[in-house]
């Protein structure tokens, strides 16, 4: 297998692993040990770690180990509100003319309602 492929096939399971709940937050990852489990050498299991470490997963504590990222409640709101940005910003490119269309037909249909005549007299 690649070089390429044996990083991706760590980091894979790594992902899953963090995604399942079996590597919780805070606890060290071996390095030696995982890439036993996985038949491969520490090698890609260190570019996969990078990688997870470059995406705010995991910490790599130089010359010592590598943690799972410890979630604060700062870290949570700020990723909340990363992703909220990004998510609004999606929906108003995949969205964009279509739904401005739709709110004007929607506008001058309520425009037309409000200047109907109102009033207790009319139920």
């Amino acid at each position: 297998m690649a070089a390429g492929s044996l990083a991706q096939t760590a980091y894979n399971e790594l992902l899953a692993r963090l995604l399942d709940g079996q590597l919780q937050s805070g606890e060290l990852i071996d390095r030696k040990a995982l890439a036993s489990e996985l038949g491969m050498s520490v090698s890609p299991v260190v570019d996969a770690l990078g990688r997870l470490a470059s995406e705010g997963l995991v910490e790599i504590l130089p010359r010592r180990a590598t943690r799972v990222r410890a979630v604060t409640p700062a870290v949570f709101r700020e990723q909340i509100i990363f992703r909220t940005a990004l998510e609004a910003q999606a929906a108003r490119l995949y969205c964009g003319a279509p739904v401005r269309a739709e709110y004007e037909r929607l506008n001058a249909m309520c425009e037309r309602i409000d200047e109907l005549p109102y009033g207790p007299e009319l139920w």
